[in-house]
């Protein structure tokens, strides 16, 4: 089954491997692909970014069972702080939290992916996300038919306070719960767990003035822009013809004095427009505005 995907941002706790791998620090509900990370420890957010088609396969990468012996192994990252936050924000005392023994069991792991170069970034992306750098999730993990049973040590019955803490807190996927005797069981068909990722930032471009002789070819060297070239047809009416190495064709377009600004793309990353600002004798001068998304 395949999933539209959009581009948002997710919650990154730790940083593995030289992947870039992580763990969630609260596993998303559901969540595809591509998405993106403004902060390290922030908020996933989708804005700005266009769509893609993946879908989830059986994995086997080092990476994926890495992470999951982690999310699961781990005090002070993984299901194990993920439950004991749950318990100290329902004020459950420390003693009983310390009496909760968790265990973790899945039937095998998935993965969904996407190439970071076919990601499209809208061209409302850097109005929308001022920071200098930021993570393209390229791969999320997760851990299929999940069962989380937690044991009271301390009693016959699973203490009703704790129980009501973690069906309320804990509010990952389409989940299933059952009491019985001093053990309360979770079950999920699946629960995302960890991710890779890829370092960008966005270089801006505010205002660049750049003077064009009409007919002649200008070297510009302004990101992915390598050459403008201005015609003149009727009085006030110019094409644009923009060069780049990343593209096979030139990219070209009209802007008159009626009409100054025209936008362009240069591939998925880079947008820009440009504006006729003013007519010299045989030269006009142009503003450009943009972006392109730097990968690291």
């Amino acid at each position: 089954m395949f999933y539209k995907t959009f581009i948002t941002i997710l919650l990154v706790n730790v940083c593995l491997f030289s992947q870039q791998a992580g763990l969630f620090k609260n596993p998303p509900d559901n969540i595809t692909l591509p998405v993106v990370l403004t902060q390290e420890d922030g908020s996933p957010k989708k804005d700005g970014l266009g769509n893609l088609e993946s879908k989830w396969v059986q994995s086997s990468s080092s990476n994926g069972e890495s992470l999951l012996q982690s999310f699961t192994s781990g005090t002070d990252i993984g299901i194990k702080q993920i439950i004991k936050n749950i318990l100290v924000n329902a004020n459950i005392p420390e003693s009983k939290i310390n009496q909760i023994k968790i265990s973790f069991s899945n039937s095998g792991i998935e993965e969904l992916s996407i190439n970071k170069d076919a990601v499209v970034f809208k061209d409302d992306f850097p109005a929308k996300y001022n920071q200098d750098k930021m993570f393209l999730i390229t791969k999320l993990y997760r851990a299929k038919n999940v069962k989380i049973e937690l044991t009271d040590e301390s009693s016959a019955d699973f203490d009703k306070a704790v129980s009501a803490a973690i069906s309320d807190g804990f509010r990952f996927g389409n989940k299933t719960e059952s009491n019985l005797g001093n053990k309360m069981t979770i079950e999920l068909p699946s629960l995302t767990y960890g991710f890779e990722k890829s370092p960008f930032n966005i270089n801006r471009v505010v205002d660049s003035r750049v003077d064009l002789i009409l007919g002649v070819l200008t070297d510009v060297g302004l990101n992915s822009i390598a050459t403008l070239k201005a015609l003149e047809g009727n009085p006030n009416d110019f094409f644009i013809r923009v060069g780049s190495d990343i593209l096979p064709e030139p990219v070209e377009f009209n802007v008159t004095s009626e009409k100054r600004t025209a936008s362009f793309r240069l591939g998925n990353g880079e947008m820009y427009s440009l504006t006729f600002f003013e007519k010299t004798g045989n030269k006009i001068t142009v503003s450009i505005s943009g972006f392109k998304i730097n990968f690291e």
